[in-house]
């Protein structure tokens, strides 16, 4: 992300509290949280097909479609309505370009494991995440 993108990003935030970008090649949103203080930054990483979600992840979900595996940063969410599967995190606000440039590039990078991991996984016909 270049400086122009990223003060249009905080432009489209001021005025509609919602705003998105192509990072890397990967569609970000970025929200304005009810705390001023906080955005949500999020990417698509599994499109709504409910039959092509693995049976792990789906049954990692809480009922509320989140899933969480630590206390603080990224999660991950179904949407009920389009069945995506979302990245999210949610992010102090960096009115300063360098911090949020290292910020996004992080989480997209994060995203792309995610979605790749995912995606092997739903290739491979496995339902269980081998380690080691």
């Amino acid at each position: 992300m270049d400086h122009k993108n990223y003060l249009y990003l905080l432009h489209q935030l001021s005025f509609r509290k919602k705003a998105q970008c192509v990072v890397q090649g990967s569609v970000i949103f970025v929200e304005s949280t009810p705390q001023s203080q906080n955005w949500q930054v999020s990417s698509r990483i599994l499109d709504g097909d409910i039959k092509k979600i693995p049976r792990f992840l789906k049954n990692s979900l809480t009922s509320k479609g989140i899933l969480k595996w630590q206390e603080r940063g990224a999660y991950l969410r179904l949407d009920p309505v389009s069945n995506h599967v979302y990245l999210i995190q949610d992010v102090k606000v960096s009115k300063k370009y360098v911090p949020f440039k290292y910020l996004i590039n992080d989480f997209v990078q994060l995203a792309t494991e995610w979605k790749n991991m995912i995606e092997n996984i739903t290739n491979s016909g496995e339902e269980f995440l081998h380690i080691g």
